[in-house]
């Protein structure tokens, strides 16, 4: 449903096979986005070694709307957040979980996640993180991704962290701590992933 985020799409990659590893270098843009990604896996054809991955990947566009459609958000038309930037680093050795780190960025607002992901076909996506949000102003962003809030326009600073918990039935945000617009907050929000959507 978000395909039309990726119009005008326009990749070039350049693939090494060498040693029984795989290298890949992928550049371009969509739809405004510049793309830069680098993808290894040095133990490809080795089928008696334990799997190594590495992966970095960068998207940058000027629009933020962009960007949070491209990530999967129901984005809204608005003229929110500028110079946004969307990181990916992740590192896999063996049959563990992968280090994971990723970082979204734009002129006021920076959202961060560190920790575990699992990369297998069962449980993909689990893993736990330590998360991190600064904003000089939150509203843009929120309005963007279609999350309107009463007095909006006035501002609204956070500064907040939490451990983010992704399970089979749901997403947990644990330790939940810091300040949102002048008011302080805490607790626990845990979100039904099998819960029927409207």
């Amino acid at each position: 449903r978000n395909a039309a985020w990726y119009a005008d799409t326009n990749l070039s990659a350049n693939v090494a096979l060498q040693d029984g590893a795989l290298a890949a270098r992928i550049n371009g843009r969509s739809n405004g986005s510049e793309v830069s990604a680098e993808f290894d896996l040095p133990n490809l054809f080795d089928i008696t070694a334990e799997t190594r991955l590495d992966l970095t990947a960068k998207l940058a566009n000027s629009q933020a709307g962009t960007l949070l459609g491209q990530m999967g958000l129901d984005s809204l038309p608005f003229d929110g957040d500028s110079d946004a930037t969307l990181s990916l680093d992740l590192h896999q050795d063996g049959s563990q979980p992968a280090r994971t780190a990723m970082v979204y960025a734009t002129d006021r607002t920076r959202i961060s996640a560190k920790g575990t992901a699992a990369l297998s076909a069962e449980g993909f996506g689990e893993g736990r993180f330590e998360v991190a949000l600064k904003s000089e102003d939150l509203e843009p962003t929120l309005l963007t991704a279609g999350i309107g809030l009463p007095q909006f326009g006035l501002g609204l600073p956070a500064d907040m962290s939490a451990t983010l918990a992704v399970a089979p039935q749901t997403v947990r945000f644990e330790d939940i701590r810091g300040q949102v617009g002048g008011n302080g907050v805490g607790g626990t929000v845990t979100v039904d992933r099998t819960a029927a959507t409207a």
